[in-house]
């Protein structure tokens, strides 16, 4: 097995379980830097934004690296806050290893649940690192036990605590290492049944790292990061048993851009190499066929920019010459399974304190969304209205920050909106005409849910030639953002049923104007329902303090469920509708004092009692035909077949086939 030398590592912990200072810890112990910087001090090594210093927390990636011998490890310091999964799911994408950090003295909280199933869908090793040693009520068989009941079995730890008072860790015996390891690998079973001499330590390394490499087995080490103890011990375990990482061979190069920064006046692109490698001054072809030629090539050494000529495999290189955006690939497709793109709920007004700097504002925030498409902002030429999409109100005030730190832009966030979502409940079909000479005709049927929107044509291509199929589709993919209520259509079948054409006197741009109102009719007569989102939530709370979470959760019509109870701690999981917990966030802290956790999901969308709901349209608005027809694209009015003029039942031989 070839060696590895380069690992991309990430550590991750829910909130105040010192991630951020465990880094410092390893930036230092490695030489990276002279001096351990505190989040309390705002002056940690990857925590460079005003922001993340003065509030103490990460709020987006950022990547350092250091070298242990020969092996070059890559950190990803990653937030892992609930409002900014979006960093984390950019950053999970390109790991090969994590490190999971679980404060001794806390529980482990839904956050880590929710990372923990993320890394084990892909597949990621992972090594357990215990923190918080010193708190006095900290317990060890309890920790082993609640990581086994609650994460995996498949875990051994590494060292015993022989003093907790002053805080002795030794290495654990090998006679109970293997017994440990035994109770799951069958060949090490086999060993201690017919040969256990020949299990040397040299042995039992290698087998704990094949272990680690398979995903077999998560190994435990324990630590105290404030006291700054047994940071070696990290170093030692990456060292023995991260450093036989499989590398992925293939000769055709193939990465994914996970990350993208506005900086220094560049647009850099954070790329994993997945395959292959990279030279200098290579014509490289993407996806959409077209050739760029390599023009640079950065790495990070240590907190640094540094220009290379060439880049191999499992490296992390920055790109500044490729115009692609986030989560593109360059050459070979990478597994669709590799995403799971989070959801925002909520939808906020941007309004500027600065009405003369609009324009400003616009560009500060496509930079924003073009570094976290997420945002999805949208902006009306013609309100002069803004809106942005977000996780949650926190993630409001971040972005709020952003704009004030980084484009001296001071904004006001207003009117969230929990995001709701339009569906059929009848199969309808209408069409629009324009001229004599000009038609179509869209048919809308309702699907089941999940299934979000299907297009499709059910004309042949020698009926209607292929060009005016792949404009009509166009236009449908444009316009099907926003409908009755402005809201995103789903679970949605439209068909393109019939076309007239007619070389003679038709237009291309007449169906710019027919296909959206062809189909808000169909849409209109479809008996549309608003759909509104249930979230599902996990909550860790002070048993002490679960009278006041329940009284809360009733005011707020939950259906909640309890799954543990004990005199420490309560969990419980409820559905609620999404939008009574817009900021439930900030509630729970006053409920339980701080001592809280949860996790959240879209679970479903259900029709909701109340069918006006409203969101703020942006853009064209294809329900006013006339104000569409002659304001917006500025076309006559009479010659639209009027959709509230009585007339005579259309004969089919309108459809039929024109001159093409």
């Amino acid at each position: 097995m070839k060696k590895q030398k380069i690992l991309t590592l990430w550590i991750f912990a829910h909130a105040n379980a010192w991630k951020t200072t465990i880094t410092e810890n390893l930036l230092h112990f490695t030489k990276v830097i002279d001096k351990i910087w505190k989040v309390d001090n705002w002056n940690t090594s990857t925590d460079d934004l005003n922001i993340e210093q003065q509030r103490g927390i990460s709020v987006r990636s950022s990547l350092v690296s250091f070298n242990i011998d020969e092996l070059k490890i890559q950190l990803v310091d990653t937030p892992w806050h609930i409002d900014f999964s979006a960093e984390v799911e950019k950053s999970i994408s390109i790991l090969d290893m994590a490190i999971l950090v679980v404060s001794w003295a806390d529980w482990i909280e839904p956050q880590t649940y929710t990372i923990w199933n993320a890394l084990k869908q892909k597949n990621i090793p992972i090594l357990i690192f215990i923190n918080k040693l010193d708190r006095i009520w900290a317990d060890y068989e309890k920790t082993i036990f609640e990581i086994k009941n609650e994460l995996t079995k498949n875990v051994v730890s590494l060292e015993n605590i022989e003093n907790k008072k002053n805080l002795i860790i030794q290495d654990r015996k090998e006679e109970e290492l293997i017994e440990d390891i035994s109770k799951i690998d069958d060949e090490t079973l086999k060993k201690v049944l017919k040969n256990k001499e020949e299990i040397t330590k040299n042995w039992l390394n290698k087998r704990i790292s094949l272990l680690i490499n398979q995903k077999k087995l998560i190994p435990i080490i324990w630590w105290s990061s404030l006291k700054n103890i047994w940071t070696d011990k990290i170093i030692k375990c990456i060292k023995l048993y991260f450093n036989d990482l499989e590398i992925n061979s293939e000769s055709n190069f193939s990465w994914l851009i996970y990350l993208i920064r506005n900086e220094n006046n560049k647009r850099n692109l954070y790329t994993k190499i997945l395959s292959g490698t990279l030279n200098l001054r290579d014509n490289i072809k993407i996806w959409n066929g077209k050739i760029w030629k390599v023009k640079n090539i950065y790495w990070i050494e240590w907190t640094k920019f540094v220009s290379k000529n060439s880049a191999i495999v499992w490296e992390i290189v920055i790109l500044n010459w490729l115009n692609v955006n986030l989560w593109e690939y360059i050459w070979e497709k990478i597994d669709d399974k590799l995403f799971s793109f989070v959801n925002p709920l909520l939808v906020m007004e941007v309004e500027n304190k600065q009405s003369w700097m609009m324009v400003e504002l616009v560009e500060s925030l496509k930079i924003l969304n073009d570094e976290d498409s997420y945002l999805n902002i949208k902006y009306d030429k013609n309100t002069w209205k803004i809106y942005i999409s977000l996780m949650w109100l926190i993630q409001a005030e971040i972005v709020q920050e952003l704009l004030k730190t980084r484009f001296w832009i001071e904004t006001i966030f207003k009117n969230p909106l929990v995001k709701h979502k339009e569906t059929p409940t009848i199969i309808w079909k209408a069409e629009a005409s324009y001229t004599q000479f000009s038609a179509i005709e869209f048919t809308i049927t309702p699907l089941k849910r999940w299934v979000w929107i299907v297009y499709n044509s059910k004309l042949s291509t020698d009926y209607l030639h292929k060009k005016y199929q792949t404009q009509a589709e166009k236009l449908v993919k444009k316009y099907i953002v926003q409908w009755l209520f402005w809201w995103e259509l789903t679970d949605i079948e439209i068909s393109l049923t019939n076309w007239k054409f007619n070389s003679a006197g038709s237009s291309p741009s007449h169906f710019n104007i027919i296909t959206p109102i062809a189909l808000m009719r169909a849409i209109k007569k479809s008996k549309i329902k608003i759909l509104e989102p249930i979230s599902k939530f996990k909550l860790i709370t002070p048993t002490k303090n679960f009278n006041q979470v329940i009284k809360s959760l009733n005011s707020k019509t939950a259906i909640y469920e309890i799954k543990e109870e004990n005199k420490d701690k309560t969990i419980l999981e409820w559905e609620i509708n999404s939008k009574n917990i817009i900021n439930y966030n900030v509630e729970i802290v006053e409920l339980t004092s701080g001592k809280w956790s949860f996790n959240s999901k879209l679970l479903k969308y259900e029709i909701s009692k109340e069918q006006n709901i409203e969101m703020p349209y942006y853009g064209l608005d294809p329900r006013n035909e006339t104000k569409f027809i002659k304001q917006d694209m500025k076309w006559s009015l009479e010659v639209l077949d009027l959709e509230w003029v009585k007339k005579k039942k259309a004969s089919r031989s309108k459809f039929k086939r024109g001159q093409m």
